[in-house]
């Protein structure tokens, strides 16, 4: 499994798209008005694709990200194919909300005993 949690913040998704968003997720996060909604879709994005390069043991080095499509515009649980040096494992993603100043997602193997994930308010 792998975790990733961001607190939302402004950030200027234009010149982290190249290194950072497939050219679908650039669509949609660059298609967003600037303000928060905007920054909501890039952490979402960001928080994903960190979730899934954690659970592989990659890291953020370990592969580029530009080519991990995660799929901010739909709402989770998604389903991600992770592909690096000709294998290949698919992923079970889903968004935890823990508050509205918290982007956060989990990201799980696709196959195998997943069994449900339970999530509690914070308090």
């Amino acid at each position: 499994m792998g975790v990733d949690v961001e607190a939302l913040r402004p950030v200027e998704p234009a010149g982290l798209a190249e290194v950072v968003l497939t050219a679908s997720e650039g669509a949609h996060v660059l298609g967003l008005p600037p303000g928060p909604a905007r920054d909501a879709a890039f952490h979402r994005a960001w928080t994903r694709k960190e979730a899934v390069v954690k659970a592989v043991g990659l890291g953020l080095l370990g592969m580029p990200l530009n080519t991990l499509d995660v799929s901010p515009a739909q709402d989770g649980p998604v389903r991600v194919v992770h592909r690096y040096r000709g294998e290949e494992s698919r992923w079970q993603v889903m968004d935890v909300d823990i508050g509205d100043r918290w982007a956060a997602s989990l990201a799980r193997p696709e196959t195998g005993p997943l069994g449900p994930v339970h999530t509690h308010a914070p308090a």
